[in-house]
């Protein structure tokens, strides 16, 4: 056998050699597809993990927007009742105006 061939064992061509390659191969194939399987689980629990915090945030926005309705709500309202007041009252100095201005004959003057 010459040096320039090689082992006889690693010539590809024989059938030798390529009923060593089938096992690793296969062993191969079997731990890449563990390894998949692995990926596969902790990619679908870290889905799950960001779900759960996305879901989370928005509970706590609702809340928040929530609360800001509920504040914005009660400021309109105390602020319609301010006008309310202000309209009353202007209305009973016109009306003071009026009766005032009519008894001495003369318009009010400020």
């Amino acid at each position: 056998m010459s040096l320039r061939r090689g082992a006889p064992w690693l010539n590809p061509a024989q059938p030798r050699f390529l009923a060593l390659l089938r096992p690793l191969a296969a062993a191969r194939d079997d731990v890449m597809h563990r390894e998949m399987r692995d990926i596969s689980a902790d990619l679908k629990e870290r889905a799950e993990l960001l779900r759960a915090q996305i879901d989370s945030a928005q509970a706590r926005f609702q809340a928040v927007i929530s609360e800001l309705n509920e504040e914005r709500a009660i400021q309109r309202q105390r602020l319609e009742s301010e006008v309310q007041a202000v309209h009353r009252l202007m209305h009973i100095v016109s009306i003071q105006l009026e009766v005032g201005g009519h008894r001495s004959g003369q318009p009010w003057r400020g």
